[in-house]
């Protein structure tokens, strides 16, 4: 955590420095990233943005002109390069846009292609991302910056990550669950310059940050959002082989067949690996509600959360059908100190590109939606952090989101809280053929989206209210 901000700006700056080496005319520029990444992939966007693509002669200067751009903000900043790359270098609001013609002039850098008849604009053909966190784009702590031990703020505020107009599709993955204070999203937003240029998708999934991106032992979540992705993906061009969602499933099945408990205890509280007497199983079963335990299945087999309604858990289990894949909470030490939040979809608010504060304004045009797992995992009362309650999608129905279905059959979320937002309703995400044939061979039996789909309106509104019982 400590050399977060050098490791970024170093994989930044080689990024950025390999995509000018090797940019060829009718190359198309798709940049992906998970949290650190995924702010290293909207850092590169911004500076090709910027400054374009610095042409051979351009690299030859490249680190005085990656010192003018941290600082074009920056009041009273002494520059240690005077004269280079040029004179009288600007700074202020429209920094990036006269520096820019500057280079252009003194044929440092590059914006179109075939650049001597002008060709086209070199855009960013996709930016795509999963959980880009805190208000700069990486997790920042207020007690670490207290003791000045912390320098995400300082170091990295210059990296302009918001959404340029030469993106030409942005698509972002977002996590319902995710409680770290640090860890709030990052949420995009279409201004009037890109209105019509860039192609904004972002969609919330249930689960936390890892869930989304990947990284815990269940994959059941991130199946999910990589499926998503790829649809996203697949529309610009990118080719993937279809064998991969069987690979990815394999693992995730694999997985759930040793593991049917999916959340883990501390190892003093695991049974005994020896002498399995009926006193010390029990003992066992007893500390079951305060937690789960990853190997317990090996020990003690028969023992499990009902992570679902009967039907569905007494026709799949141990195996988690779409859309049920447990949701874990990161425990850090780091992070329990800076307390617990509930994320907001739909109503973020406008940031400082300064030092990252909040302002009153809500985002704009942000074309935020909700994933039709958000409503499965509420019909069959999934289970929430750690398996220790009933999930209630508390980031909707807790800040004045209410479950609807149109006349048409579509489903979506209307907002009837006391709040002006910009957007009342969200809508729920249509799948592409990634995801359908993930819910195809994930969907369990019975299929759990259409069980979902079979439910009355005021029964799925009415859901959460279940205590997981364990089956012994």
């Amino acid at each position: 955590m400590f050399g977060l901000a050098t490791d970024n700006r170093q994989h930044i700056r080689e990024s950025y420095s390999f995509i000018c080496a090797n940019y060829v005319d009718g190359d198309e520029i798709i940049l992906i990233g998970f949290s650190r990444g995924a702010f290293t992939a909207r850092s590169i966007a911004g500076m090709i943005s910027s400054l374009g693509l610095l042409t051979r002669e351009g690299m030859e200067y490249f680190f005085p002109i990656f010192k003018d751009m941290q600082n074009w903000q920056t009041i009273g900043y002494k520059d240690p390069f005077p004269g280079i790359p040029f004179d009288e270098k600007p700074s202020g609001d429209d920094a990036a846009r006269d520096y820019r013609h500057k280079l252009l002039e003194k044929k440092l850098t590059r914006i179109y292609e075939n650049q001597k008849n002008g060709g086209k604009l070199i855009t960013i053909k996709a930016v795509a991302v999963f959980d880009t966190v805190g208000s700069l784009g990486v997790p920042s702590v207020p007690w670490m910056k207290k003791l000045g031990i912390d320098h995400t703020t300082s170091e990295l505020r210059f990296y302009n990550t918001n959404l340029s107009n030469r993106v030409e599709h942005a698509f972002h993955a977002l996590a319902m669950d995710e409680p770290r204070p640090p860890f709030s999203p990052s949420v995009w937003e279409r201004c009037a310059d890109n209105q019509r240029s860039t192609d904004l998708r972002q969609v919330w999934f249930p689960g936390n940050h890892g869930n989304i991106g990947g990284g815990w032992p269940d994959q059941g979540i991130a199946n999910m959002s990589m499926a998503w992705m790829m649809d996203q993906l697949a529309e610009v061009g990118v080719e993937f082989d279809a064998g991969s969602l069987h690979r990815m499933l394999d693992e995730t099945v694999r997985y759930y067949r040793e593991h049917p408990m999916a959340a883990a205890l501390p190892n003093k509280d695991a049974p005994p690996a020896k002498g399995k007497s009926p006193k010390a199983v029990a003992a066992f079963k007893n500390k079951i509600p305060d937690g789960l335990k990853e190997k317990a299945s090996k020990v003690v087999p028969t023992p499990y959360y009902k992570w679902a309604i009967d039907e569905v858990v007494e026709s799949n289990h141990p195996v988690r059908p779409w859309g049920t894949g447990a949701i874990l909470r990161a425990h850090s030490p780091m992070y329990t100190l800076t307390g617990s939040i509930t994320r907001s979809p739909g109503k973020y608010h406008k940031l400082n590109t300064y030092d990252g504060k909040e302002l009153p304004e809500y985002l704009e045009d942000t074309n935020e939606k909700i994933h039709p797992s958000v409503r499965v995992r509420l019909a069959v009362q999934g289970l929430g952090y750690d398996d220790k309650q009933v999930w209630n999608a508390s980031a909707l129905t807790d800040a004045g989101w209410e479950l609807n279905q149109r006349a048409d059959g579509r489903w979506c979320w209307v907002y009837d809280g006391p709040e002006d937002l910009p957007t009342k309703v969200l809508e729920e995400s249509v799948m592409g053929h990634f995801e359908k044939r993930m819910l195809e061979l994930a969907g369990g039996s019975p299929n759990i989206l259409e069980y979902a789909e079979n439910m009355r309106l005021e029964d799925l509104q009415g859901r959460g209210s279940r205590k997981p019982s364990m089956v012994k």
